[in-house]
């Protein structure tokens, strides 16, 4: 599914599977939620969720500005090797081309997101923050060079989560966020199973991929059945909520 419909159908799952097992809910978890709904797609290059924290535009400048620059010094190294001029600019030329095959732009994205958040769980840690928070921002550092849909869309991860979130908890952070977050994770895999490809549930044990539906992302019924997802659930929601609390319309 797209990610607007797993931000949107996570979240609303979270919160009605909350409400009906008697989870507090509390003004973080709807935040929580929301993050993990969608951060498994961060180890998409071209997701939606990556280009919240960097464009597609800033991604091609930084692409750009690291071959010149490989160029540059290619350039340099092969002229002190006392090559001739021409000789080397074609040397330097031919290698920023077979570099630029491998260092394509969906790459850079990955590795500069990744960098971002390695440094910032980096300090973090050395500042001592609460180790569940630290675990977190690395976890996000690291999906990013992930293949998509793999580990990353697995039980294993969906544990991980649980773990990092009890963590947090432990650690003196707010409390009752561990099931509501591993409620929303397990929505994104859930819901990717209605899709042609399905999830390996259990890597890395397995590379198996499952599935209970056929749809194609992005297709006139995929879509269709996204708007029914998130309709029904926002009523079953409203229901939930009048019957609980005795709402009266």
């Amino acid at each position: 599914m797209r990610s607007r419909t797993h931000l949107i159908a996570g979240t609303l799952a979270t919160l009605e599977i909350s409400i009906l097992c008697g989870l507090t809910i509390n003004p973080l978890t709807i935040p929580v939620a929301m993050v993990c709904s969608v951060m498994s797609d961060i180890d998409e290059a071209n997701s939606n969720v990556l280009n919240k924290f960097i464009s597609k535009d800033t991604t091609e400048n930084i692409h750009s500005l690291l071959l010149f620059l490989f160029a540059i010094v290619s350039f340099y190294m092969y002229f002190k090797t006392g090559l001739n001029l021409y000789i080397a600019t074609i040397f330097a030329l031919a290698m920023t081309l077979l570099v630029s095959r491998w260092l394509t732009s969906n790459l850079v994205r990955s590795l500069v997101i990744s960098a971002i958040f390695f440094l910032i769980g980096a300090s973090m840690y050395l500042h001592n923050f609460n180790m569940g928070y630290t675990l977190f921002t690395l976890l996000i550092g690291v999906y990013p060079l992930l293949k998509h849909r793999g580990i990353s869309h697995s039980l294993l991860a969906l544990v991980i989560i649980f773990l990092i979130f009890t963590c947090i908890e432990k650690g003196g952070g707010p409390s009752n966020l561990a099931y509501p977050a591993s409620i929303a994770y397990a929505s994104h895999l859930v819901f990717d199973m209605t899709t042609k490809r399905g999830v390996a549930l259990f890597l890395p044990f397995s590379e198996k991929y499952y599935r209970f539906a056929n749809l194609k992302v992005g297709s006139l019924l995929s879509n269709l059945v996204e708007k029914i997802v998130i309709l029904a659930l926002a009523i079953l929601l409203l229901v939930t909520l009048a019957y609980r609390y005795k709402f009266k319309f």
